[in-house]
């Protein structure tokens, strides 16, 4: 049985070599037999007249026809044919090469309808049946038909006839098949041979594919295989290892999420158990304690919900399952708005905002989240900014895009650090978790701008602070607002 892909290939490959080449090869004996039968036929033909002229040349010198017997079969030996000396006058054959058919009495020389023209020679072709013998016979003829020249062999009385069996000539195109078949055969090896490393080429990267599969379902996602070319199989290869790596990522990410999660979690949890373990062994028993302890544990838990339902937002708009509520907007009055919101927060600190978001066109979006999206930059550019620093918020229209940046001075994001902002949970101080900030703040606006078909950046230097810019497509001109 053929279990294996390569093994398949080679089978497959080498029936169709089989086929194409016996199918060549019985076409090429079909137009080849006629042709063969021919060449035969004229080799043997053109022996005829030089044999003919040199039996006849020994009886001009006197030779009798038992002297001419040794010569004769000497002649014909070498020729590979058989020769028969016939009388004229009376068709008996008076020699005969193999000493078979002496006496036998030939007489279809008598009907010229024999006559035919063999290559260049003209010769009476005669079938001759009896005596156990079937031949063709081959002798020239004394004279050309339309021509006046006469051949010497007319003042012969002997007819010399070249006879070999008939099947040399009808089946003279079965000594071609020896060699044809040892041609076949080497072609089918050869070709077998080539189907052989063509299949290897094919079924190799198959198989480093199935065992990286394996391998993956083993879960060991860190999978790659060579990519050879740039075929179909070649860009399967490439297609696996994309989907191997995205695999591996998002492992790493879950993974990496999961632990986030779980110390996000525990944080407010531990606070909440150890308030409420006092409380209920009576460790704080007086009002104002206990106001206290139910204030953190109630603080604590709004903050896991917030954490939850961050992290609910975040799935639902990743899982497409977010719809975005699209319509047109006032960008300038939403942004003015969305700075009012942290301003008593920025005054207490001493923190100065600029707004520039004057004479701005109009924009399609979901204003719940696109608010959410400008309030989570604007809640962290408040939150890492030191007091007297400033806080700029500026948008204006360019290139069919709307720009909205918000900077601000005194904080630096490292370089080595700037490329993961936007990953869940990441928080640029890794001394602890800063209050109120999960770090899934910039992952959801990212999720939020990609999905009204914007982009968000960032870039931060000691010169001119930190700076998260996005960008909006506007509507096409001629949509109806």
């Amino acid at each position: 049985m053929l279990r294996s892909l390569r093994s398949k290939l080679i089978a497959a490959f080498a029936f169709v070599i089989f086929v194409s080449l016996f199918s060549a090869g019985t076409a090429f004996v079909i137009f080849l037999r006629s042709h063969e039968t021919e060449m035969a036929r004229e080799g043997v033909g053109r022996l005829a007249e030089p044999m003919a002229l040199r039996m006849t040349y020994l009886e001009w010198v006197g030779l009798t026809p038992d002297q001419m017997k040794p010569l004769l079969d000497e002649t014909a030996e070498d020729n590979g044919v058989r020769i028969l000396l016939v009388d004229k006058s009376t068709s008996m054959v008076v020699l005969d090469s193999l000493d078979r058919l002496q006496g036998q009495t030939v007489t279809q020389f008598e009907n010229a309808a024999g006559t035919e023209k063999v290559g260049p020679i003209w010769v009476w072709q005669i079938h001759f049946r009896g005596a156990g013998e079937n031949l063709i016979l081959f002798t020239p003829l004394d004279k050309v038909p339309g021509q006046e020249r006469a051949s010497a062999t007319l003042l012969s009385r002997y007819r010399t006839v070249v006879a070999v069996p008939e099947e040399d000539i009808t089946d003279a195109w079965l000594d071609v098949l020896p060699r044809l078949s040892v041609a076949g055969a080497i072609a089918l090896v050869i070709s077998v041979l080539v189907a052989f490393l063509l299949s290897r080429s094919i079924s190799g990267p198959l198989r480093q594919i199935t065992r990286a599969s394996e391998e993956m379902a083993r879960g060991r996602y860190g999978q790659q295989i060579d990519v050879r070319g740039r075929d179909e199989v070649g860009r399967l290869a490439s297609a696996f290892n994309t989907m191997a790596s995205e695999v591996n990522r998002s492992h790493t990410t879950l993974r990496q999420f999961l632990a986030d999660a779980s110390h996000e979690l525990r944080t407010p949890l531990t606070s909440i158990q150890g308030f409420s373990q006092a409380m209920a062994e009576g460790t704080i028993d007086t009002p104002d304690e206990l106001a206290e302890s139910a204030r953190i544990i109630n603080k604590e838990a709004q903050r896991m919900r917030d954490l939850v339902d961050d992290l609910l937002e975040l799935s639902r708009i990743e899982g497409g399952q977010a719809t975005m509520q699209m319509e047109r907007l006032d960008l300038a009055d939403l942004l003015r708005t969305s700075v009012e919101r942290f301003d008593l927060q920025a005054k207490d600190k001493g923190i100065q905002f600029q707004v520039d978001v004057a004479d701005l066109p109009a924009v399609e979006g979901d204003v719940r989240r696109l608010e959410q999206t400008f309030s989570n930059l604007l809640d962290n550019a408040v939150y890492y900014t030191p007091s007297g620093g400033t806080i700029t918020v500026r948008a204006d229209a360019r290139d069919a895009a709307m720009k909205i940046a918000v900077c601000n001075t005194g904080s630096v994001i490292p370089p080595e650090a700037l490329p993961h902002v936007f990953e869940r949970f990441y928080q640029v101080d890794k001394s602890g978790r800063n209050e109120g900030h999960s770090g899934l703040g910039l992952a959801i606006a990212t999720e939020v701008v990609h999905a009204h078909g914007g982009t968000i950046t960032a870039k931060s230097s000691e010169q001119e602070g930190t700076e998260f810019t996005v960008t909006l497509p506007l509507p096409q001109r001629g949509k109806d607002s």
